[in-house]
């Protein structure tokens, strides 16, 4: 408390220096600064070292702030009035309460307490002045009593604005406000009432301003304005849209209403608001637009006449229901005079131009001597429908109020409707045009069928079409139009068609008539019918369908013909019988029988009511083109093999049968005639159907009746086994004797429940895939000398074909292991023969330990050279370490996959030696662990089977100087990480090696240390550690009795060291210098109990020493940055 009221007293100049300076901004005489530091000088939270610092701050670094918010606060002209309230200034330290380095004002807020938090006191100060603003603007309205002086000489130079505007002269426009209730309301924050003012000035009065600016670019804009001689901004509560405006005193006030809590939103549209408000008040849209359009209309008259050639044509608007209309909003009112100089005369002239391009048109707009936009609130008329009044002479374009700016799209298809309902406008162009294009088409059937003296009449009746009230008046005009560019070229199309054979000449010859009939009901469209004893042609064309697609009207004319003439059959029939001899020729080359016959048994088919007509004719083509074909392509895939060639041998004639049942299958085949006559089946109603693999259907009706798979398959294997019994031979290296080959497949080829081709399949299979696949996994297994003993072993190799009761492609041994049994399920014969070797292999080992063979003899080799890698590592250089395995609980374990017994082998050489390796290497950096690596004479890799030791650990046996790694068997494949980590352990455990070499490391530094304070103290000095009973406590664990030598290095002495720097100040008086040459030495001393605090000192007079105390349990803590005051307090 002494050295903090003598510091204060210290600094007092300093503070004094700024009570003037203040004193001046306040415009006062004196100002003083107090300093109420209480709470702090009596604090036992913080240190003895930080309390006088907040001394020095409040000098350096405080009060420059506090003057420099005090300057920024009297800039402003309200800011130095509110700073005369003031009287003095107290820095207050507090333990809690206000937040920090922020102000309050007492006694009648004429005092300004700075506050500063005791356990914050070296925060940012920035924005002190802020803070104090904040504090002046409530306290003492400083904010808006700056804002409202500033405004009111704007509000002047607004006015001159707005009158410059509006071109007011003589007078000016007033700009009242009324902000009272808003100044004087609780409810809005107390920053947001000095900003309004600015608001006012700098956003709502040049808004207001621009939105005059929209308005009087017309005339009409300059005269409303003109009559607005005052804007009040009122700030309400509530009872307005926020930015909306009113008009007041006899509409010449212009009331702009800004909500309080709303006031800085945003004022897009102001201009929109103030138009509407206008538009309502004065009619502003209604003036501009109608004295826009007025004078245009006479143009607009000119061009009307120019079209309709009427000298005296008249255009009138009827817009009086539409503009006294309370249900039209205000904005449209004005809107729709540019709407209907823009829009609807531009969309009317088109209209009436599309109309005058026809023929009749010109004619029909002479007739008319007017048109009148009228604007009617029902909804009949429709909106933008014409109608015609005055004896068919005025054209009325209806507009409907509440739709007048919808789309005109299509005004002209409109208006010529209107003109063909009322004048047969279409009508009369299209029958005009038709009838000399009759003749040319009657020409060109004439030439199309070569009829050379008379021509083809085409006829018409479309009279009922005509006067037909259901069909629209457009189609009757352009149904003209479709007769002659649609109708009649698709017929001709059709002719062209069916012309193409001889026959179809004959039969069109016959009709001299064409008749187009276009009716109501009754016939399909487009449809045809022969009338006049056949020898007219209708056409059929449906009044409510008449411009349909005409797809296909060749089809639709040919099953006419068919039905009538049988002209598809004509045609077919006489294609296909010259071909037949040429068919008969390709069979005899193919099964060398001199008198093969070809039939077609088509009786049925041609005689049946189910079958299509034209389909009738289409089976002739199909025979030649797709049946014969595919019949040649089976019969020579068949004749490829052997047997096929003596099979076909035995046939003697072919027949294409088509029949109405189900039975025999469509496209299959039967034999019949003793076996000596194919017939292909085919059905009435699918003769189109897929030939696919006809080829396949032709073998298997062969291999069921005569045995062809089996027969080829059987005779070209039986040479091939022999061949491969020398490949065995070769491969396992047998020179006298061969391996034999035996096949079992009599239950395979005699089963009723395998299919006939799969039982010559399975021949072939034998010999390309199953024999192959053997083979190759011979080859695998014979890259090891092991392989090739354990295969000269096998002297047959015997492929049986069972039912079940085995794995398909799995093996057995049998005969004493002499005879290799590879099993090929009936079922599955032709499966896939992947891993073939792998299962061959597992076989092998599970009766010959192959892979354990092979492992073994591989790793055996390369373990001397382990040896000397282990014995280098631990700086032996002339001998080596013996390693051993203790593996055979492993080897004989049934729980151990077999390939897992051989793969071990593997691992010890290329994983679990190698890490160990390493880890001898990482310890021998230190030549203590180079010493205890020393002590192992033998590496011992011993499998357990049970979990009695963690996998990969590692043991010491002393009496044999022997270094164990167990291996679980059941883990034995398991990462090795951190083997080094795993050995460090170990020695750490038996040898203490890493607390010798930290024990090392340490003692030049404690000596350094007490060198160092030696000078201090100008007498020697000593630092001892006391760990003993820690280093051999069991209590502790390894790495910590390691980490704590370290920890006294790296942390307890420089903390010690730092902190003692301080003992010259305390040597400075008597009493200190006689405390510190009582001590000769320092003992670090860890202990088991909480008898002492941790990092606590305590003096043993007697003995001349200080002993510093860590608590085993507590020996890594952070050393307190308090050591100085410790040892002071102690001494």
């Amino acid at each position: 408390m002494l050295a903090l009221k003598r510091a204060l007293k210290q600094h007092q100049p300093n503070i004094d220096k700024y009570s003037p300076r203040l004193a001046t901004l306040c415009q006062k005489e004196i100002f003083p600064i107090v300093c109420e530091y209480q709470t702090l000088f009596k604090s036992k939270s913080i240190s003895k070292e930080k309390k006088p610092q907040i001394l020095q701050y409040t000098v350096e670094k405080y009060l420059p702030d506090i003057e420099k918010a005090f300057k920024l606060v009297a800039e402003e002209s309200s800011g130095q009035e509110v700073l005369q309230y003031l009287d003095n200034l107290i820095l207050r330290t507090v333990e809690s309460g206000p937040e920090n380095f922020s102000f309050g004002l007492e006694n009648d807020d004429s005092t300004l307490v700075f506050y500063i938090l005791n356990n914050k006191f070296d925060y940012s100060v920035y924005y002190l002045d802020t803070k104090l603003k904040k504090l002046l603007s409530e306290t003492f309205d400083l904010n808006v009593r700056n804002a409202a002086s500033g405004l009111k000489s704007k509000l002047k130079e607004f006015s001159k604005k707005f009158s410059e505007k509006i071109k007011l002269v003589e007078t000016q426009v007033k700009i009242k406000l009324d902000i009272q209730d808003f100044l004087e309301s609780t409810s809005v924050k107390q920053e947001n009432k000095g900003k309004a003012m600015g608001l006012i000035h700098e956003k709502y009065l040049p808004e207001i301003l621009q939105a005059y600016g929209k308005i009087i670019v017309n005339q009409e804009g300059i005269q409303v304005l003109q009559q607005i001689t005052t804007i009040y901004i009122k700030m309400i509560d509530s009872g307005k849209e926020n930015f909306s405006y009113d008009l007041e005193d006899n509409k010449q006030t212009l009331v702009f209403y800004v909500l309080s809590n709303k006031f800085d939103y945003s004022l897009y549209y102001l201009d929109t608001k103030l138009r509407k408000l206008l538009d309502d008040n004065y009619g502003l849209n209604v003036m501009i637009g109608s004295n826009d359009l007025m004078g245009r209309l006479e143009i607009i008259k000119k061009q009307f006449q120019d079209i309709t050639q009427v000298q005296d044509f008249q255009v009138g608007i009827d817009i009086n229901a539409f503009i006294g209309s309370t249900d039209v909003k205000q904005d449209n009112k004005g809107k729709v005079y540019t709407l209907i100089h823009e829009k609807y005369f531009p969309e009317l002239i088109t209209a009436f131009k599309k109309v005058k391009e026809d023929t009749s048109g010109e004619e029909v707009l002479g007739m008319l001597k007017g048109l009148l936009i009228r604007f009617h609130d029902g909804t009949t008329p429709e909106n933008f429908s014409y109608t015609i009044e005055n004896d068919d002479t005025l054209i009325v374009l209806n507009v409907l109020n509440n739709k007048f700016d919808y789309s005109l799209y299509y005004l002209d298809t409109k208006l010529k409707k209107l003109l063909s309902d009322t004048f047969d406008l279409n009508v009369r162009n299209a029958a005009s045009g038709l009838k000399p294009k009759l003749k040319e088409f009657s020409k060109k059937f004439s030439e199309k069928i070569k009829l050379v003296e008379t021509q083809v009449k085409i006829k018409l009746d479309i009279q009922d079409f005509l006067e037909s009230t259901s069909v629209k008046q457009e189609n009757k005009g352009k149904a003209m139009g479709l007769i002659h560019e649609k109708y009649l070229p698709g017929i001709l199309e059709a002719y062209g068609k069916i012309i193409v054979n001889q026959e179809g000449i004959q039969v069109l010859q016959q009709i001299t008539t064409i008749y187009i009939k276009i009716i109501d009901s009754g016939k399909e469209n487009f449809s045809y019918d022969l009338e006049d004893n056949k020898q007219t042609l209708v056409f059929y064309v449906l009044s409510n369908k008449f411009d349909y697609s005409l797809y296909y009207l060749d089809t639709k004319l040919r099953k006419l013909l068919d039905d009538n003439y049988g002209l598809n059959v004509m045609i077919g029939s006489n294609d296909l019988m010259g071909r037949l001899e040429i068919i008969k020729k390709q069979f005899q080359d193919i099964t060398q029988v001199q008198d093969f016959q070809v039939g077609i048994d088509i009786n049925a088919f041609i005689g049946s009511t189910d079958v299509k007509q034209d389909n009738k004719g289409k089976v002739y083509t199909l025979i030649h083109e797709k049946y014969f074909p595919e019949l040649i392509t089976a019969f020579k895939k068949v004749k490829e093999d052997t047997s096929g060639e003596e099979v076909l041998g035995m046939l003697k004639g072919l027949l294409i049968r088509f029949h109405d049942g189900t039975k025999p299958e469509n496209f299959s085949y039967t034999i019949e005639n003793d076996d000596t006559l194919i017939v292909l089946n085919v059905l009435n109603n699918k003769f189109d159907y897929s030939l696919y693999y006809l080829d396949t259907k032709l073998k298997k009706l062969l291999s069921d009746t005569f045995d062809l798979n089996v027969r080829n398959a059987a005779s070209g294997l039986k040479s091939k086994l022999k061949e491969f019994s020398k490949k065995f031979s070769e491969k396992i290296k047998l020179v006298e004797t061969q391996v034999k080959i035996k096949l079992d497949i009599q239950d395979f080829l005699e089963s009723t429940s395998v299919k006939q081709e799969n039982k010559g399949k399975a021949m072939g299979l034998i010999h390309e895939k199953y024999l192959p696949g053997i083979l190759e996994a011979y080859g695998k297994i014979i890259v090891d000398q092991e392989g090739i003993q354990v295969l000269q072993q096998i002297t047959t190799i015997y492929i049986k074909m069972v039912d079940s009761g085995k794995e398909n492609f799995s093996y057995d041994l049998e005969d004493n292991k002499q005879t290799l049994v590879f099993y090929v399920l009936s079922n599955k014969f032709d499966y896939s023969l992947y891993y073939l070797d792998t299962k061959l292999r597992k076989l092998l080992d599970d009766n010959y330990g192959l892979n354990v063979m092979i492992g073994s003899r591989i790793c055996m080799g390369k373990l001397p050279n382990f040896g000397r890698e282990f014995a280098k590592a631990a700086g032996l250089p002339n001998s080596m370490m013996n390693i051993i395995f203790t593996m055979d609980a492993f080897l004989q374990s049934t729980d151990v996959k077999q390939d897992n017994k051989g793969k071990v082998f593997t691992l010890m050489e290329e994983k679990y030696l190698p890490e160990m390796v390493t880890a001898f290497k990482k310890i021998a950096e230190h030549q203590l662990g180079m010493m205890a690596l020393r002590l192992f004479g033998v590496l011992n890799i011993t499998f357990i089977p049970d979990t009695s030791k963690e996998n990969f650990s590692l043991e010491y046996n002393q009496s044999k100087g022997e270094l164990i790694l167990y291996v679980l068997n059941k883990k034995f494949d398991y990462s090795m990480y951190y083997m080094d980590t795993k050995l460090r352990k170990l020695l750490d455990v038996h040898f203490l090696l890493q607390i010798k070499i930290e024990n090392q490391l340490t003692e030049p530094e404690l000596m350094k240390a007490s060198n160092l304070i030696t000078g201090f103290i100008t007498h020697p000095f000593m630092i001892k550690v006391d760990n003993q009973q820690f280093l051999q406590s069991s209590d502790v664990k390894i790495e910590n009795k390691s980490k704590s030598i370290q920890y006294i290095r790296e942390k307890y002495l420089p903390a010690l060291i730092d902190k003692s720097r301080g003992i010259p100040h305390i040597c400075r008086d008597e009493d200190g210098k006689e405390a510190v040459d009582m001590f000769n030495s320092l003992i670090i001393k860890f202990i088991m109990d909480t008898s002492h605090n941790n990092f606590s000192f305590e003096v043993d007079e007697d003995n001349e020493l200080i002993y510093w105390y860590v608590q085993h349990k507590k020996f890594d803590y952070s050393v307190p940055s308090d050591i100085a005051n410790k040892i002071e307090s102690l001494l």
